[in-house]
């Protein structure tokens, strides 16, 4: 019998011998490949996502434990301008406005808690130029304690948002602008109406007071404010001047004794000798002079001195490089001063360095003066008062234009007049107006009494007259207005006249009375002279010639 081989067993031994060192080194082996498997699956898949990342329009970056930036994508780069070179190791908050990097903070804190809300602040950014971008901003906490997140540019969007606000904030103030005009003027023609009354009166008895004529003149301007604040809420936009040539010096002269009349400044105007007429708007450089010199008068509290000169000048104005003649009013107070960093700011709307300012005076002012393409001018250093400069284009014609005569022709016989309006003291002042006319006035509050009363004019033996004429107002609060009011007349008399009277000066029944029906129209305020020349104009009006309305039927009178 043969001795057994001993091969198996020496493998087996060499095996055995071996295997520590060799299993440790297979592992290694393998783990090693595994690793670079892993690796470069990693690393195709992070350029694959990178890849797609690069072409989004949203930034994506990851922040390390520090929350310092460890990777942005390239569309930082498009985005903010920024090279990522640059960027890398810094933290986020060095790119962030001032004013938002509480927000920033406060977002990351968030995101940090456990019991975080998903929210998507708007961050202002500023980018490599300054200029400022505001960025939709998501944050995501990882395992490992890194925060990923993304970034989308919405300033267009905030813009649009923004406008849009504005639009209705606009909006709003537009009907609130208009009402408030509608009131004001109701007031204005209480006011300027007793004021010509009066006046007519004194003249009666030879007796002229300069201050109701002053006062009346007051109220005219304060009529073309309202019709310029109506213009603003119903189209948005500078109410146009109408230029005719005009002595700029009697209009300063006017308004500085309107502004300073009582006050504690002292005005001090001097009119250099042979000042030409110049191209203007009186009323709307009225308002231009106001806000001027009560912007004077308001820089001094405690009193002081304002110089106003006139003179003439050459400037350039804002349609033409070429020198031109022009006429400057100089106004110049002794108040605090404007610091130069507000100097470049005081004609921005809403900008204002006074505790209760609206920041809108000076504004017009300047938009008033270059539609009238005039010069307005600012010198002024804290501690050295301030000097406002106006230069108006001096008028080709140097002859004012011829005015109406101040009277209108009188109705020749007394009418009945029935007058509508809701509010009682513009009902009460158009009656003393009529009144003072010779006519004889009815009254009514709404359309539905107006009616009333009409009818009631035309039945056989009724005991009030028959009616010549109707003054109605255009809107009645609480009732049926102008509008409706006259559509039932002209169903039972298409030969009613009627004359629409409204504080909504550029409403379009005002613009059109005839294709509504009306024979005339009365913007309020207006005066007794007005008053009657529209009178005098609805008598001479057929209205079943004249208007839009029936033609075949005559006036009844029922039985």
């Amino acid at each position: 019998m043969s001795e057994p081989r001993d091969e198996p067993a020496s493998e087996a031994g060499r095996e055995g011998d071996a295997s520590p060192n060799r299993y440790d080194q297979l592992i290694s082996e393998n783990q090693f490949l595994l690793e670079k498997l892993h690796a470069e699956h990693d690393r195709r898949a992070r350029l694959k996502l990178e890849a797609m990342l690069a072409e989004t329009p949203a930034i994506h970056f990851e922040l390390d434990q520090q929350q310092r930036i460890a990777y942005v994508n390239p569309t930082w780069s498009r985005e903010l301008l920024h090279p990522v070179s640059d960027v890398l190791g810094r933290p986020l908050s060095d790119f962030v406005a001032p004013s938002h990097q509480a927000v920033l903070a406060a977002a990351l804190t968030e995101r940090t808690r456990e019991d975080h809300t998903d929210s998507a602040p708007d961050i202002c950014f500023i980018d490599r130029e300054g200029r400022p971008l505001w960025m939709s901003i998501r944050f995501r906490l990882n395992r490992s304690g890194t925060i990923s997140g993304n970034m989308q540019n919405v300033s267009v969007h905030r813009e649009l948002e923004n406008e849009r606000l504005r639009t209705q904030k606009i909006n709003s103030i537009g009907r609130f602008a208009a009402g408030f005009a509608h009131d004001f003027n109701n007031l204005l023609m209480a006011i300027t109406a007793n004021l010509d009354i009066t006046r007519r009166k004194l003249e009666s008895r030879d007796i002229l007071l300069e201050e109701v004529s002053l006062a009346l003149r007051a109220c005219g301007h304060a009529s073309q404010i309202t019709k310029q604040l109506m213009n603003y809420s119903s189209i948005g936009q500078e109410q146009l001047p109408v230029v005719t040539p005009a002595s700029i010096t009697e209009l300063v002269e006017e308004a500085v004794e309107i502004a300073f009349r009582g006050s504690q400044v002292q005005p001090i105007l001097s009119i250099d000798p042979g000042i030409p007429m110049v191209r203007m708007d009186g009323s709307q450089i009225h308002q231009v002079l106001n806000n001027l010199l009560l912007n004077a008068e308001q820089s001094m509290p405690e009193g002081g001195v304002i110089k106003i000169r006139i003179r003439e000048r050459y400037y350039a104005p804002p349609s033409n490089p070429n020198h031109q003649e022009g006429v400057a009013i100089e106004i110049r107070d002794q108040g605090v001063g404007i610091a130069k960093e507000d100097l470049e700011q005081v004609l921005e709307p809403y900008f204002t360095t006074k505790e209760m300012g609206n920041g809108l005076g000076l504004t017009t002012a300047y938009w008033i003066v270059k539609h009238h393409d005039g010069l307005m001018e600012i010198e002024s250093a804290p501690g050295s008062g301030t000097m406002v400069r106006v230069t108006l284009p001096v008028s080709e014609v140097q002859a004012a234009p011829a005015e109406s005569p101040a009277r209108s022709q009188p109705v020749h016989k007394p009418l009945t007049v029935l007058v509508m309006d809701d509010d009682d003291q513009v009902r009460s002042v158009l009656a003393s107006m009529l009144e003072l006319l010779g006519h004889r006035v009815l009254t009514s509050r709404n359309g539905e009494e107006c009616l009333a009363k009409y009818l009631d004019s035309l039945v056989e033996g009724s005991e009030l007259p028959s009616i010549d004429v109707l003054v109605l107002d255009l809107v009645v609060a609480g009732g049926r207005g102008g509008i409706w009011t006259l559509d039932r007349l002209r169903e039972v008399d298409p030969a009613v006249r009627a004359v629409v009277s409204t504080g909504f000066s550029k409403d379009p029944v005002v613009e059109d009375y005839a294709s509504h029906g009306f024979v005339g129209a009365l913007r309020k305020p207006y005066t007794v002279d007005e008053l009657q020349a529209r009178l005098s104009e609805a008598c001479e009006i057929d209205p079943l010639r004249d208007s839009r309305g029936p033609t075949d039927e005559t006036r009844p009178r029922h039985s």
